[in-house]
């Protein structure tokens, strides 16, 4: 059973939104129908976390999903600590194919 949609602001959760931006574009720019995730006017989106995951996104796409609901989670609580946040990041990092440009997508 799915839960229900929970509304990320983009003040408070910069990163996830940018992340679940980018996989409702497909990469592209060009936004896409996934089920349970809306933009909102304002800001932000809502997200039904067990819809997008249960929807036909890639197996990719449903990992970047995964990672940002862990940084949704990271993000209400102030963001991960040190010792955590340089494991994650690495381990993120590992797995970036190609040229990556940080700069490209901040927030």
């Amino acid at each position: 059973m799915s839960a229900e949609a929970v509304y990320l602001h983009p003040d408070d959760y910069p990163w996830a939104n940018v992340i679940l931006s980018v996989v409702a574009s497909g990469g592209s720019g060009l936004r896409r129908e996934v089920p349970g995730y809306t933009p909102e006017p304002e800001g932000g989106a809502s997200v039904d976390w067990d819809r997008m995951l249960g929807s036909w996104l890639s197996s990719t796409e449903k990992a970047a999903v995964h990672v940002a609901r862990g940084l949704a989670i990271a993000e209400r609580a102030g963001g991960f600590p040190p010792s955590i946040g340089s494991v994650v990041l690495a381990a993120v990092q590992s797995t970036v194919v190609g040229d990556a440009d940080i700069e490209a997508v901040l927030p």
